[in-house]
C-alpha cells in the first residue's frame, strides 16, 4: 500500500540569506516583521494545500491568535508581501 499523499508539510529551510522579500521585512519592520514573515510560513506550511482562508473576520482573528502576534503587524507584513509579490 502507498504512503498517503500530503498536503500539509513538517518541515521548509531556512536559509541565512533568503533574499531581498525577508531583508525588506526587516528592515521595515524590524525583528516582529521578521518573526512574522516565519510564523506566516509555519502556518501555511501546516495548512492543507499551503492556503489560508481569512476573508471573514473570524477567521483572521483565529489566525492572529494563533501565530500570537500584534494584529496591525501582521496586517502589515501580509499587505506588504501582496503589494511586493503582485
Amino acid at each position: 500500500m502507498a504512503r498517503p499523499f500530503k498536503t500539509t508539510v513538517e518541515y521548509f529551510p531556512h536559509y541565512v540569506n533568503e533574499g531581498k522579500v525577508k531583508k525588506l521585512i526587516e528592515n521595515k519592520y524590524g525583528i516582529e516583521g521578521y518573526a512574522c514573515y516565519y510564523k506566516l510560513q509555519e502556518q501555511l506550511a501546516d495548512s492543507n494545500s499551503h492556503y489560508i482562508d481569512l476573508r471573514d473576520e473570524l477567521s483572521y482573528e483565529y489566525f492572529i491568535g494563533e501565530i500570537n502576534m500584534d494584529g496591525e503587524i501582521v496586517n502589515n507584513v501580509i499587505e506588504y508581501l501582496i503589494i511586493f509579490l503582485w
